[in-house]
């Protein structure tokens, strides 16, 4: 089995790979090396692959280097990350480049247009071949709820959670509307326009505000929570082949 570690801004996303399928999938908020210690106790562990975009917890490093098995971390300058006409590449988030390495590897042929909606929504464009394009960022759904609340004197801070109706009937429902159809409708807007520009394009979303967002898109999009960890298990099958091949 292979693991991946996808540490975000709001928690760690920890899931587990046989065969290229994914098993079993975790998510902590806290005592991350303590849930890393009991699933390499629980399994037997061939290679290990993380990505951090939030802190990482003190004593996770010097844990992860005392393991018994390849460990591999996804940075901007990995060799696995693609060749990027981004002017600052240091500042792409190791989340966008592993949902990025995957996209492309499921999509032989394909330009490739990955959104991930997180904390932020990230838009990644990436030719067939690999080279990274560029994209751009918005506030998420969480960020835009919060962002009302903090700049307002009257204005409470919600839940995504609760009724959906087509327009809001009291406050709540009013903010709500607001942030998820505008979500809903930005990125159907910003998909038709990409595909407009880029030929070939397959689309695919991820990330932990997906809420039927491809149900509101033209044309085909594919949907997996996983992306990220996909990329990152792609990681550790290169750290296994490299390893056998020195063998």
């Amino acid at each position: 089995m292979n693991l991946t570690i996808d540490i975000g801004n709001t928690r760690s996303k920890i899931v587990l790979f046989c065969n290229d399928q994914v098993q079993e999938a975790f998510a902590v908020e806290s005592d991350l090396c303590e849930a890393v210690q009991r699933i390499m106790q629980t399994y037997d562990i061939q290679a290990v692959a993380w990505s951090a975009v939030g802190r990482i917890p003190e004593g996770f490093e010097a844990m992860l280097s005392a393991l018994p098995c390849p460990v591999a971390r996804l940075e901007w300058h990995s060799p696995i990350a693609f060749n990027r006409k981004y002017q600052t590449p240091e500042g792409m988030g190791a989340d966008r480049i592993a949902a990025d390495i995957a996209a492309v590897a499921y999509s032989p042929g394909h330009n490739v247009l990955v959104i991930d909606a997180g904390t932020c929504i990230t838009y990644d464009l990436l030719w067939a071949d690999g080279p990274y394009i560029g994209g751009n960022i918005a506030p998420g759904m969480q960020m835009r709820l919060r962002a009302m609340h903090d700049h307002t004197a009257a204005l409470p801070l919600i839940t995504p959670d609760g009724p959906l109706p087509d327009y809001g009937h009291d406050t709540d429902t009013a903010m709500r509307c607001g942030v998820v159809w505008g979500m809903r409708g930005e990125i159907a807007s910003e998909v038709e326009r990409y595909r407009a520009l880029i030929p070939n394009l397959k689309v695919w979303l991820t990330g932990g505000d997906e809420l039927n967002l491809a149900d509101y898109v033209k044309g085909e999009v594919n949907v997996d929570r996983y992306l990220v960890a996909k990329g990152l298990n792609l990681l550790c099958e290169e750290y296994l082949q490299n390893a056998l091949s020195v063998q």
